[in-house]
């Protein structure tokens, strides 16, 4: 029964490695009122294999997150440890009021 429940475990545990790379973001746009000029991109990341590696243009970052950036497009290539990778492209604008 033990092999039997290790088994199990071995092979649940590969599955959710080999899981597909999912990316969602949270945009923190700017405030058109003057003073909040600058915003925000965060990244959750999950499925295939960690570590993941990140490439944003047009700054030429490699963080996982992007702060403090001025309005404009976005683009971050993800791409995980197994090889698997994904490409997004945020506009960061302006919240509505």
């Amino acid at each position: 029964m033990k092999l039997l429940k290790t088994a199990i475990l071995l092979l649940v545990s590969v599955g959710m490695a080999n899981a597909q790379l999912v990316v969602t973001a949270a945009v923190d746009h700017l405030v058109p009122d003057g003073v909040d000029s600058l915003g925000n991109i965060a990244l959750n990341v999950s499925g295939s294999t960690a570590p993941y590696t990140y490439s944003w243009t047009p700054n030429n970052a490699t963080t996982k997150d992007l702060t403090n950036i001025p309005k404009k497009q976005y683009t971050v290539k993800v791409k995980s440890a197994a090889g698997d990778s994904l490409t997004y492209s945020y506009n960061l604008g302006y919240k509505v009021q």
